[in-house]
């Protein structure tokens, strides 16, 4: 609706193509971004499973507290961060390495950070899964909610690497709570697993929309650069 406002200020031209992108009608020709489409599609198992509540239950859809029990009694932002490590495996480069890095020092994934009252997610990319990197990356994040007058309190992570004695004593160290969930339990920190869905659902949106839509000029712009490297040495 956006775009089709600025179409009809006439600014871009009054083309028949523009013209009728501009009146086209959204509600009965919705416009469905085929990045998007493939990036978010999610495959469906031969038996799904639906969920039915009975017809003397007091609530007609899913009760609205079963989703946010996580956050229940959360006040301010920083009360409650949920942390969760993901693993990626084409390893990253590193921002300075200018494609000189080894494969064992670079990224092989991140720890993703999310406030419970506000939802801000914080993505900090991790070289290996040792308590020293999850210290790391913990200040990297406590230094950007800082920037935002937000103090971390309390989080809320599964075992491993935070279990360690290093990452217990940092905690100590800033006075910070620490809850964990149970073993095997992934439900129990569902809020960093569905901000680690979310976020890989935009990297490959944007991967696949690089892809099907930019490729030609890619290309051409290289052959441009190729061709004037000659006259330039």
């Amino acid at each position: 609706q956006a775009v089709q406002g600025l179409l009809k200020t006439g600014s871009l031209g009054w083309t028949p193509l523009i013209k009728s992108a501009a009146n086209l009608d959204l509600a009965k020709n919705p416009l469905i971004c085929g990045s998007c489409a493939f990036a978010k599609a999610k495959r469906k198992g031969r038996r799904s499973k639906k969920v039915r509540f009975q017809d003397d239950s007091p609530f007609t859809s899913p009760p609205e507290h079963v989703n946010k029990t996580l956050s229940d009694n959360v006040r301010y932002p920083g009360e409650r961060v949920s942390i969760d490590h993901f693993i990626v495996t084409t390893p990253g480069r590193l921002l300075g390495s200018r494609g000189l890095s080894k494969p064992e020092n670079m990224y092989k994934g991140g720890i993703i950070f999310k406030d419970h009252f506000s939802g801000y997610i914080h993505v900090e990319p991790v070289i290996n899964f040792t308590a020293a990197e999850a210290i790391r990356a913990k200040q990297e994040f406590e230094y950007a909610m800082s920037s935002m007058c937000v103090t971390v309190t309390h989080y809320h992570t599964d075992n491993g690497v935070f279990t360690s004695t290093a990452f217990q004593g940092e905690l100590s160290r800033l006075a910070q709570g620490l809850s964990l969930s149970g073993v095997g339990a992934h439900h129990q920190n569902a809020m960093a697993e569905r901000a680690i869905g979310y976020i890989f659902s935009l990297c490959r949106t944007q991967m696949l929309h690089a892809k099907l839509r930019w490729p030609s000029q890619i290309h051409s712009r290289l052959v441009l650069l190729l061709s004037l490297l000659p006259m330039c040495l």
